[in-house]
């Protein structure tokens, strides 16, 4: 059913295609296009240029930059979700479903996508543009033209760049300029005995056995909760087959199938679902899965099989050349005390703060 949806989808946009010539589908709904609702002083982004960071969020809701002008950048990774998406995939052009979940670009400082196939932001932010499925604009050359027919955008890029030029690779580095400014603060320490009092009992004993028992600082450490011993990927023991093998796919190497992008987890209450495939749709079914569902996947990290490196000792029958994954035992309690832990790693303001709102929306 999802394949033959996906024809459908795929059709339909064909159909656009032939149907419209390149002129149709520069001005298509030129007309309705809204201007965006900027304060005449561009807000702080605690960056060097606030001009460029305020060009770079208007193109991130800028719908003119899919074929048909109906999806923009914020389409899938909305505000109030930490840059991602309440559903396990998103919807791009005509409908048509993603190949994955979409991630937050919070704190986004690693490798960008699933699958690390981006290392930083400009190579990445312009992928989803040309994607068949999400924004489809294949030939970048079209931009400039596009959006230059939006009256609003001549000013944009003067304040930005200092002359009224548009560009692909103005609109790239403008989108990457933006995206960089997308950093989330929370205050948590993990490494001291005493409890916070920003804590309550059950957080700090979350606290506790997000370090300790439960395993998490392995992966997720930093002031970002990012890549930590394991580094920018990881095999987490999802399936014992894949039907998506992430990073080993893009770069050819069998010993990584099964690899995706170690996310960040600040603001993590608010980006479910979870993994590459949103096939999580809460962060109990995240614990679970860490506390007894890992499966023996050849590739599972080794952090998370019993052994030296989890601290979790073999057990008779182990094989220790190949030993399984760790099973962590925690209690009822203990999961809801891991559980008001992570819902505590919340930056409210990054999720409501007009300077990374949607300008189009009135």
């Amino acid at each position: 059913m999802k394949t033959r949806h996906m024809l459908w989808g795929l059709t339909s946009v064909l159909l656009i295609i032939i149907a419209c010539g390149k002129d149709d589908l520069l001005n298509k709904d030129i007309a309705k296009s809204p201007e965006p609702q900027l304060p005449d002083t561009p807000y702080d982004y605690k960056s060097t240029n606030n001009a460029k960071a305020t060009l770079g969020r208007v193109l991130f809701y800028e719908k003119a930059l899919s074929l048909n002008n109906t999806v923009s950048c914020g389409s899938c990774h909305k505000q109030t979700f930490g840059f991602a998406d309440n559903t396990a995939v998103s919807k791009g052009l005509e409908g048509l479903p993603t190949a994955r979940n979409t991630s937050s670009l919070l704190n986004d400082n690693t490798r960008r996508f699933w699958d690390n196939r981006a290392a930083d932001f400009d190579e990445a932010v312009l992928q989803p543009v040309q994607n068949h499925t999400e924004m489809f604009i294949f030939d970048l050359s079209i931009l400039p033209e596009k959006l230059g027919q939006r009256p609003y955008y001549g000013k944009l890029f003067k304040d930005a760049y200092g002359d009224e030029v548009i560009s692909v690779e103005r609109i790239q580095r403008a989108l990457s300029f933006f995206l960089g400014t997308m950093n989330a603060t929370v205050n948590i320490p993990l490494r001291y005995s005493t409890s916070p009092s920003q804590f309550t009992a059950l957080e700090h004993e979350g606290r506790k056995l997000f370090i300790g028992k439960a395993k998490c600082s392995g992966c997720h450490t930093s002031s970002t909760f990012l890549s930590g011993w394991s580094g920018e990927s990881q095999n987490i023991g999802l399936d014992i087959e894949y039907k998506d093998n992430g990073v080993g796919t893009v770069i050819n190497r069998e010993h990584l199938y099964g690899s995706f992008k170690v996310p960040s987890l600040l603001n993590i209450s608010r980006t479910a679902p979870y993994m590459h495939d949103g096939r999580f749709a809460t962060l109990r079914e995240v614990i679970d899965h860490y506390n007894e569902g890992i499966q023996p996947h050849p590739n599972l990290a080794f952090n998370l099989r019993k052994g030296h490196y989890s601290d979790l000792p073999l057990e008779p029958g182990d094989d220790p050349s190949n030993p399984p994954p760790i099973r962590l035992g925690l209690t009822e309690h203990e999961k809801q005390a891991l559980e008001a832990f992570l819902k505590t790693m919340v930056d409210q303001d990054i999720l409501t703060s007009p300077r990374f709102s949607d300008p189009f929306r009135n």
